[in-house]
Parts: structure tokens; sequence; C-alpha cells
């Protein structure tokens, strides 16, 4: 479904651009003969394709699984006597939440 998007956006895209695609089986896919035509399609069209591996445009030091900051987000919500008051969802509202509204 990506490729389709992308297909279509490069067809229909007026000036040449740049396209990095980012994939972990970056050897497989430069010797996926689909994916040499699709490039060579793009690079006839003036594109600058480029593959690479993930790790290589993302700096493992300071890559972090999830974000350090747990500030509270601020939202507005009716009081008992219908005016907005300012309230804050903290990822233990979250976790507590969910905890209670299982999916099925």
């Amino acid at each position: 479904m990506i490729i389709t998007q992308l297909v279509f956006w490069s067809w229909n895209w007026k000036a040449p651009t740049n396209l990095a695609v980012l994939t972990e089986n970056k050897e497989e896919m430069e010797q996926d003969p689909k994916f040499f035509r699709f490039r060579q399609a793009l690079e006839n069209k003036g594109f600058f394709v480029a593959v690479e591996h993930p790790e290589t445009l993302i700096n493992q030091e300071t890559a972090v699984e999830e974000p350090p900051d747990d500030s509270p987000i601020p939202y507005y919500q009716y009081a008992s006597d219908n005016t907005l008051k300012l309230a804050y969802w903290s990822k233990e509202d979250d976790e507590a939440f969910r905890s209670k509204h299982e999916e099925v």
C-alpha cells in the first residue's frame, strides 16, 4: 500500500526531488528487480533516490524509545457548574483508564 501511494505521488509530482527510502532490508530491496525498475523510472523522471538502513540516519546514542518528558498534558473539562476548567492528563491516568476499559 505504501509503495502504491509512493508511485502515485511520484508520478503526479511536477518537479524532481530527493527520495530517501528507509528499510531494514536494504540489501534485499536493492537486489529486487521490481524495485530496481521503479528506481530507474524515478531516476529517469529526474528524482534522486537513496536507499538506507534507518540506523545509518538515526544516532543510536541519542535515540530514545519513549519521550523522557512525563509532564502532564493540559486539557479543558467541564466542571459541575458547567464552566470550563483546566485539567491535566498524566501517564498514570492513561494507564488507569486503559486498565478499566480493556479492548475486546
